[in-house]
């Protein structure tokens, strides 16, 4: 019989020796069999475990999870993590002051309850396009390890302020749930496929005497960029409702035409101009549209939305690469070609002042 043992030095799996091993229970009545050939697709009823730093990642980026497969195309996916406050945190407190385990403890029990939350509300959506199907699993406590898939490493997540840039290893304090969705899969091993804008290596005057604007100096110009609707590329366009707009901004011709609001209509009501004279056609995912409106409405703007068409819902965020990383972790002769795009996701051309891209047919 054969079975997969890892010894662990300094936090970094060694791989020792594979062979395949049935894991019972006391009575003897089979629980689970490890799969042990990585680039074999699994059983009913098998299961496997990914622990990648980002050193030993094949896409170069952490990854934690445990694999089981429940039914012919339907995977279930624990992962073991822990949230706790940083020193920013600007969240919900409970009335507790300062650091430490008592304030960690309450963060880690809202951010718990909100992923569970997240899950169960997105969970049915996480397909590829053959059918396969991820239900993503978190233990109701972090203390609570009964009647739950002993799971690969443990993920600790920080909760830092609104104002932090979430990533993998820490949120800010009001993530939304495809934000979370998101990254989540980075822990499965998926790498972003957005178009960098913000994140740059050149200070704002080499950017300028190098004749770039903020945007075409940005970080992370040798990455891969994937379809709009990608889950790792657009999560809110994945993920939501979408929505096909035409929007505009009405202007008060008279002193008062009450609090701002937003307008669906065909056109600004008698007492009020069409600033500019158009409409934008704008497409917005449905969490985007609240938000957008609602910060425009609070700066006392009226806001004008002459078409709004439901667009139809995403089938399949995932595409058959992502789910195949997912499925086949470590896997070079299904995932090749990923894991060479991966390579470059988080580099950066020498044009932009860094490294250098490895894989250029993987550039758009």
């Amino acid at each position: 019989m054969k079975f997969i043992l890892y010894i662990t030095i300094n936090l970094v799996p060694v791989l020792v020796v594979a062979l395949d091993v049935v894991q019972t229970t006391k009575g003897g009545s089979e629980v689970s069999i490890f799969r042990s050939n990585k680039c074999r697709e699994m059983r009913v009823g098998e299961r496997l475990q990914a622990n990648y730093t980002s050193q030993n990642s094949p896409t170069g980026i952490h990854s934690y999870y445990t694999l089981s497969k429940t039914g012919d195309k339907a995977y279930s996916i624990d992962l073991d993590i822990i949230f706790w406050a940083a020193h920013d945190y600007d969240g919900d407190r409970g009335g507790i002051k300062g650091q430490g385990s008592q304030i960690d403890d309450h963060v880690d029990g809202i951010y718990r309850q909100k992923m569970r939350q997240c899950f169960a509300a997105y969970g049915d959506k996480i397909k590829d396009s053959r059918g396969n199907s991820f239900r993503f699993q978190l233990p109701a406590d972090m203390r609570d390890t009964q009647n739950f898939t002993k799971t690969a490493d443990r993920i600790f997540i920080e909760v830092s302020s609104q104002t932090h840039r979430s990533n993998s290893l820490k949120y800010e304090s009001d993530i939304d749930c495809p934000m979370m969705i998101h990254e989540t899969l980075h822990l499965l091993g998926l790498c972003d496929e957005y178009r960098e804008t913000s994140s740059s290596l050149m200070s704002a005057q080499e950017a300028k005497a190098r004749g770039f604007d903020p945007i075409s100096a940005a970080s992370y110009d040798c990455r891969k960029i994937g379809p709009e609707d990608s889950v790792m590329a657009n999560h809110y366009a994945a993920l939501e409702e979408n929505y096909d707009l035409e929007m505009g901004f009405c202007k008060c011709n008279v002193k008062d035409c009450g609090p701002a609001r937003v307008i669906e209509a065909s056109s600004c009501p008698p007492n009020m101009r069409l600033e500019g004279g158009q409409v934008y056609p704008i497409k917005l995912a449905s969490s985007a549209f609240q938000r957008d409106t609602q910060d425009l409405v609070a700066t006392n703007i009226f806001v004008l939305i002459s078409k709004k068409v439901k667009l139809p819902a995403k089938p399949h965020p995932l595409s058959d690469k992502q789910a195949d990383v997912i499925l086949y972790p470590g896997c070079e002769e299904v995932n090749g070609e990923y894991y060479k795009c991966a390579a470059d996701a988080y580099r950066t051309s020498t044009e932009r002042g860094g490294e250098g891209c490895l894989e250029h047919s993987c550039r758009k």
